[in-house]
């Protein structure tokens, strides 16, 4: 396996990619720093990890009626009131829909510091395996930001629910997104369904993402047909304006918007990481082999180039991206090669500004990834046939009208999938039996990467 993998994310300081081209071989010594694998303990520690299942509803529930699965709403313990009273519109809708199932987690409920998933778990009196919405709801609310409600609670809570996620540094913002919700859906009509697809093609990574992603995408939405209207703004029409025109303008805005594009990345404490990092770089950037130098605001979509005054009702957007839906305090992907200290990538973790910024402003949800997002979720190293039975049903799933958390689902069996392949080989790895290192450092960035992908938005949001 000697053809090289190209990743997602450009450095927008440098212009280069986050991470260069590189052989598999490579890659498992950028991953694991290292031939041969020795730290036992660590391996105990992955194979714990690994061998979490990934369960869904209790038998007999309608996992789309709140009625039957429940909602509930996660606070951080000391959480300001006035968030609450913000969401009181949202909060008062879901309780209405859910019934006996409806909970709120909040104040001394609520998630303390340093309390883990299994702590909070066992505290409000619920155990390992498949959700019972009568001991905790199966759609969870997160209200915070990752500092509060860290993202590894988040990703074990998604383990056995369907779990999204809101903070705004705005009080107001709150208010505005539970009540383009409730109003959304007060006002449901069944209506034929538009999805677009967006996709730039400027470098051979974004080239592997038309080819092995979107275009089996669309293909498997027309044949056979979806109930929706499909729309393709691939490569040449992957420009900017476009984007801005695509979200910006109600007679253009689809429905659901799946984007494959690089995600921006900066460095630590640099000013702009918080608000430009995960912005879409869109096919105004001509690809590394012309463009040299820093990466100019004008080529990608930001948090900042929507106009305050546009709504975003309605929609669901997917985008495939690194840093998307946010960032980690330290690097997710190269702690093997660093045992001793995790890699600082930011002063502190914190959600994407364009994923929040839209949901500020009435999108629904926003489907994305935390930290680096690789090809592996849609085409395995080594192979050279796409692998997107993931993606074509989470977005089947949201055009016929199911919950966002629900749709989402299939990337909790693909990080099963993955995980249950990683815990094969380390096994043999704790037994000392010969494990092919390319292979092990593949299925421990996969299982990571499929972990990643997350909701930003009430999980239980589906379109009309």
């Amino acid at each position: 396996m000697s053809q090289p993998l190209v990743f997602n994310g450009v450095n927008a300081v440098t212009g280069d990619y986050s991470l260069p081209p590189m052989t598999p071989d490579r890659l498992a010594a950028f991953i694991t720093g290292q031939t041969a694998i020795e730290n036992l303990e660590e391996l105990r520690q992955l194979r714990k990890r690994a061998t979490q299942r990934v369960l869904g509803v209790v038998e007999g529930i309608d996992a789309t009626d709140l009625a039957q699965a429940g909602w509930g709403v996660i606070f951080p313990a000391d959480a300001d009131p006035a968030i609450q009273e913000a969401l009181q519109p949202l909060l008062d809708w879901r309780r209405a829909q859910a019934g006996d199932l409806f909970r709120m987690y909040q104040g001394p409920d609520g998630l303390r510091p340093g309390e883990s998933r299994l702590a909070f778990m066992m505290r409000h009196g619920v155990g390992f395996g498949i959700a019972d919405p009568k001991k905790m709801p199966y759609y969870l609310l997160l209200v915070g930001d990752p500092d509060a409600i860290p993202y590894d609670f988040q990703y074990g809570m998604d383990m056995e629910r369907a779990v999204g996620r809101i903070h705004f540094d705005r009080v107001q913002d709150y208010a505005s997104y539970a009540e383009s919700v409730v109003a959304y859906e007060k006002a449901r009509a069944a209506v034929r369904k538009r999805v677009a697809f967006f996709c730039p093609d400027h470098d051979p990574a974004t080239r592997l993402a038309t080819k092995a992603l979107v275009q089996p995408l669309i293909d498997a939405l027309i044949d056979p047909p979806t109930q929706g209207e499909i729309s393709t703004h691939l490569g040449p029409d992957a420009m900017k304006s476009r984007m801005l025109h695509l979200i910006c303008d109600p007679e253009a805005r689809p429905d659901l918007l799946f984007s494959a594009t690089h995600g921006m990345v900066f460095p630590a404490n640099h000013p702009q990481q918080r608000t430009h990092q995960g912005a879409l770089l869109c096919q105004d950037w001509p690809g590394p082999n012309v463009w040299h130098g820093p990466i100019t605001p004008d080529l990608y979509l930001s948090a900042d180039d929507l106009p305050a005054q546009v709504r975003f009702d309605g929609l669901i957007a997917f985008f495939f991206a690194c840093f998307s839906n946010g960032t980690p305090r330290t690097d997710d992907f190269t702690q093997w090669a660093f045992r001793d200290r995790a890699q600082p990538i930011a002063p502190a973790p914190f959600l994407a500004r364009l994923s929040t910024r839209m949901l500020a402003q009435g999108a629904l949800a926003v489907l994305g990834h935390v930290e680096r997002a690789w090809s592996f979720s849609f085409q395995w190293m080594g192979t050279t046939f796409p692998q997107t039975t993931t993606y074509e049903s989470v977005l089947k799933a949201l055009m016929a009208g199911k919950p966002a958390g629900l749709a989402f689902e299939y990337f909790d069996s693909l990080y099963a999938d993955f995980t249950m392949a990683l815990t094969q080989r380390l096994k043999l790895a704790e037994l000392e039996i010969a494990v092919d290192p390319v292979e092990l450092a593949g299925f421990w960035t996969a299982s990571t990467d499929a972990r990643n992908f997350t909701i930003l938005g009430d999980p239980a949001v589906r379109l009309a």
